[in-house]
């Protein structure tokens, strides 16, 4: 749906920022390998999207610990920064996505 967001971050850091988002909602991600694709899945779907839309720590800042104590890359940075407007844009269409159950999956290249 839309554009890819990987276009911006690493498949590795992606991966990362989906876990230290799954972390701070109190959920956990399941991730499969499907050749070079990997799902990322969520069992809470909704507030993983309610967290990316409303909370006021879903800003690079508070992400950029998630990767190293000492990284200070502003490349980094900007592709975090341009990663949650993007993020946060798709939010209302994601919300389509949520399966019956709750879930969410995201799928990176």
């Amino acid at each position: 749906m839309g554009e890819s967001v990987d276009q911006w971050l690493e498949h590795d850091d992606l991966i990362r920022f989906f876990n230290e988002l799954a972390d701070r909602i109190g959920d956990s991600t399941s991730e499969n390998e499907y050749g070079e694709q990997t799902s990322v899945f969520f069992t809470d779907g909704k507030g993983l999207l309610d967290y990316a839309e409303t909370s006021p720590e879903f800003t690079p800042e508070s992400f950029m610990g998630c990767y190293s104590e000492d990284t200070e890359d502003a490349e980094l940075f900007e592709h975090l920064k341009y990663l949650m407007v993007a993020f946060r844009a798709y939010v209302p269409e994601w919300r389509k996505s949520i399966d019956k159950h709750g879930t969410l999956t995201f799928y990176v290249d």
